[in-house]
């Protein structure tokens, strides 16, 4: 009943429950998994013994860390069993039910991949982020020029660019996996430091989060602001729950030792409150014991019985256990509120970056723009807050300010692909061709695996006319981008550019058949201005465009019932694209469906009826088609 209070009252719980993440699943089978292990360590049954490992195994389907619990569970199922035999028999039904839980992830894994991965092929990476040079404590961050807005596709990127060669999941979550521990074994004494440090966190009553600062959402929040419980306290009386008797002890510290284990795993990674809440979980219910336990002692003191047998003395009630406990549960709780070094969190600079980054998403730039200047205002240096302000203005159509903060981007991390490809924009839109080739040059360099900073490379070749450099360059990136439908449709256009006809429908028909919808979806918050919502609009602008440039060569060829399908997928896609009206008249036209002609016609008219240049188009196309009469 205590502990069971103080789950639905602490604030972390209340907080993360919202939140549209795996880790409140996860605590609830982590706990569903210690209730029936307590449930089987009181009756040994073989249905509790095997709901063990089903729990334990949904618990590793939502985060893989799980699975470094199972050799204590299995540990601890054979060590509560009365018999040796039935103890084997216990263990190994909890092994083969959390394997049987888990395998279909696997198989799955193995037939898409080609590799056995049991659950995720991200743990190599997060090992990574943990142990170099530049990690922090409670930041998710990679070393420069990538910080904390690094992306997947970098970490596959670089894995394979020092490879020299395309890797699988599994072999890149390898890569990383390796780097981490080649700085492990290269400082010893470093990673012991950092590693004390982070299992000081994991015990601290000061939350931290790679998102958003905790402490002030917290404060905002009337709910969770006066909320009398916090780490520390559960600490302080899950210690006292512990040291109340020997008997309670013995029962108790499965809980202690699995609480332990789980944190000696997250000190291998970084700290956040999202992912100490498995510890806290298993600390609850030592908690509830203290809670028990100073109701027992409060009565004790306070009550008075009718024989003086019957009632107990303050002096017997404040000897030995009690004080033990009392000293043992005040070192947690100083342990708990002292931090030994300060960890470098930028959680509220971070929070302000991603709420500039919220408004930019939305295409709210004056807005956008104070939260970037309050980052900077604070520091200076605070990783692509300058590069979005920038971004802000340069959408806004202002180069100069655009170019300013780019640049003081580049001042403080000089090596940021972003900031390099995002000049090399700039500068392309202003016709400096030479300092486009400079910065376009150094980011495919730093970011050769990535598309934006490809294309922007590949528009500066062109404009330079070096269009061999440019067939060069998009040969070499046939591999890379094979599934992306940015890179076909700049192969098309190439192709056409140098009238190669033929490849150009290769080209775009690849496009074309990639679709938008197949591209992995990127988080706006952590990018600049060419990913999230943008890119998203940006995938489907170009899904029209090769629609409509299939269109129009199907037309040429005089297979024109194919230029209909195409030119009406682009008008699906993109009902801006004005070309693809006109395609689709021409089509239609040629086809003699002159009432789908004029369908379309009028459609366009409608649409683009205040653009001048449009229906200006529009009315040579019915000259040149030789229409009469429209009106009837």
């Amino acid at each position: 009943m205590w502990a069971a209070g103080l789950h639905a009252i602490y604030p972390s719980f209340i907080y993360f429950e919202a939140e549209l993440l795996t880790d409140f699943l996860f605590t609830l089978l982590l706990q569903l998994t210690l209730l029936c292990y307590l449930i089987f360590k009181e009756r040994e049954t073989q249905r509790f013994s095997a709901l063990t490992g089903l729990c334990l195994g949904l618990a590793a389907l939502t985060r893989p860390t799980a699975l470094a619990l199972a050799p204590l569970y299995l540990f601890l199922i054979w060590r509560n069993t009365q018999r040796a035999p039935d103890g084997i028999k216990h263990v190994l039904l909890c092994a083969i039910v959390a394997i049987m839980t888990i395998a279909p992830v696997t198989a799955r894994n193995y037939y898409v991949g080609g590799e056995l991965t049991l659950v995720a092929s991200s743990g190599g990476v997060n090992f990574f982020i943990g142990n170099n040079d530049s990690a922090s404590p409670v930041d998710a961050a990679l070393p420069e020029p990538f910080g904390a807005s690094w992306t997947i596709s970098d970490m596959v990127g670089l894995a394979e660019k020092e490879m020299g060669a395309g890797l699988k999941p599994a072999q890149v979550s390898d890569f990383w996996r390796d780097k981490g521990l080649e700085w492990i074994i290269a400082n010893p004494a470093e990673f012991l430091i950092r590693y004390l440090r982070k299992l000081n966190l994991v015990f601290s009553n000061t939350m931290f989060s790679n998102n958003r600062p905790l402490d002030e959402v917290f404060h905002n929040n009337p709910i969770l602001r006066f909320s009398p419980i916090g780490f520390s306290v559960v600490l302080f009386l899950a210690v006292w729950g512990m040291s109340l008797n020997s008997a309670r002890r013995r029962r108790a510290s499965p809980l202690l030792a699995i609480a332990i284990c789980y944190s000696l795993i997250l000190g291998f990674f970084f700290i956040n409150e999202r992912f100490r809440l498995a510890v806290i979980v298993h600390l609850i219910p030592l908690a509830g014991l203290g809670c028990g336990g100073l109701l027992t002692l409060f009565y004790s003191l306070t009550m008075k019985r009718e024989t003086p047998k019957e009632r107990i003395s303050p002096r017997r009630a404040l000897k030995s256990p009690i004080v033990k406990g009392i000293l043992w549960a005040g070192l947690a709780l100083i342990f708990s509120l002292v931090r030994f070094g300060q960890p470098e969190s930028s959680g509220k600079l971070r929070a302000l970056y991603l709420e500039g980054n919220g408004y930019l998403s939305a295409g709210l730039y004056e807005l956008a723009k104070t939260p970037f200047r309050q980052a900077l205002a604070e520091d200076p240096s605070y990783p692509r807050a300058a590069l979005n302000l920038g971004v802000t203005f340069y959408l806004e159509g202002n180069t100069d300010s655009a170019e300013f903060y780019f640049d003081q981007e580049l001042t403080y991390h000089p090596q940021n692909p972003e900031a390099h490809t995002n000049l090399a924009s700039l500068k392309l839109d202003l016709g400096d061709i030479v300092s486009a080739d400079s910065f376009s040059r150094k980011a495919l360099l730093i970011r050769p695996y990535d598309i934006t900073t490809f294309r922007v490379r590949l528009a500066t070749l062109r404009g330079l006319g070096m269009n061999d450099s440019a067939g060069m360059l998009l040969m070499s990136g046939e591999e890379l981008f094979a599934d992306d439908i940015r890179y076909w449709y700049e192969r098309g256009i190439y192709s056409l550019d140098l009238g190669n006809l033929d490849q150009a429908k290769l080209s775009f028909k690849r496009a074309v058949d990639i679709g938008f919808n197949s591209s992995e979806p990127v988080e706006y918050s952590d990018q600049s201005f060419t990913r999230g919502d943008r890119e998203r609009r940006e995938l489907v602008s170009i899904f029209a465009r090769a629609s409509y440039q299939m269109g129009y060569l199907m037309g040429s060829d005089g297979r024109l019932e194919e230029s209909t399908i195409f030119s009406s997928r682009a008008i699906m896609a993109d009902s801006s694209l004005l070309e693809a009206y006109t395609n689709l008249i021409i089509s239609y036209h040629m086809r003699g469906i002159r009432d789908s002609a004029l369908s379309t016609y009028l459609t366009a008219q409608t649409y683009f009826a205040g653009d001048k240049r449009a229906t200006d188009a529009l009315g040579l196309l019915v000259e040149k088609l030789g229409w009469r009469n429209l009106e009837n």
